[in-house]
């Protein structure tokens, strides 16, 4: 499964996925840099890339949105600062391989939707 990171996402959570094998980009790293949230999506979507991104009022709006105009993504990650505060690298880089490893995310992919990042119980 191919990421984007949002600019909103600590780096060091992109440098220890990539470190874990995973194919990855960050916004910064594509030159997307304060690119508006519709071109980011449609970037990500035209990349087969999955967005993850702590900024979930704006993209939900956008998901609703293209869902109305049957526009396809390959799905949006939200990650809310109350389940995995981006301060403590270690815990979301775990709860973001943990879902990305599971069975049905990995057979299915999350094409289309958008989803919550739940808090990884250790």
């Amino acid at each position: 499964m191919k990421l984007i990171l949002d600019e909103h996402i600590n780096p060091e959570i992109g440098c220890q996925l990539r470190r874990m094998g995973y194919d990855l980009i960050s916004v910064s790293e594509a030159g997307l840099r304060g690119i508006g949230d519709e071109n980011l999506l449609a970037y990500a979507a035209g990349k087969g890339r999955v967005l993850v991104t702590c900024n979930i009022g704006d993209f939900q709006l956008l998901l609703h949105e293209w869902r109305r105009a049957g526009r396809r993504h390959s799905g949006i990650l939200f990650v809310s600062e109350k389940t995995a505060s981006q301060r403590r690298v270690a815990p979301l880089v775990r709860a973001l391989k943990a879902f990305f490893t599971a069975a049905q995310v990995e057979r299915e992919g999350i094409d289309d939707q958008g989803i919550f990042l739940k808090r990884r119980r250790e």
